[in-house]
């Protein structure tokens, strides 16, 4: 699983492997194969330069809103491709049990990045 794969090269500090894969998740998709787009090259190089710097000197902590999710009763249109990332389809099987009024649909083919 390429979270897995993620995971594993930034425990183990190494950064071209974390480049790597952060390029394939953003670049090709989660769930697709390698070299389904171009601009490779020009990502590692923006990405690297952004790994390289310090993290952030302070953290903010903004308050959750999970938990008042089932307080929107808007009617809601909830979108997600089959090729997504597995966080984000797990949150949008939450946010379509949870809010009352939404109507959750699965697009096939597609991922939330755009390429």
């Amino acid at each position: 699983m390429i979270e897995a794969a993620e995971e594993n090269a930034f425990e183990r500090g190494d950064h071209d492997m974390f480049n790597r894969v952060q390029a394939h998740e953003w670049l090709d998709g989660s769930w697709a194969q390698s070299g389904r787009v171009s601009g490779v090259v020009l990502f590692l190089e923006m990405n690297a330069l952004a790994l390289s710097k310090p993290d952030l000197s302070r953290d903010e902590h903004r308050p959750r809103a999970w938990h008042r999710m089932a307080k929107i009763a808007v009617l809601s249109l909830l979108l997600i491709g089959d090729q997504d990332f597995t966080v984000l389809i797990n949150r949008h099987e939450y946010l379509s049990e949870e809010m009352p009024n939404a109507f959750a649909a699965m697009l096939e083919n597609v991922d939330h990045i755009p390429t």
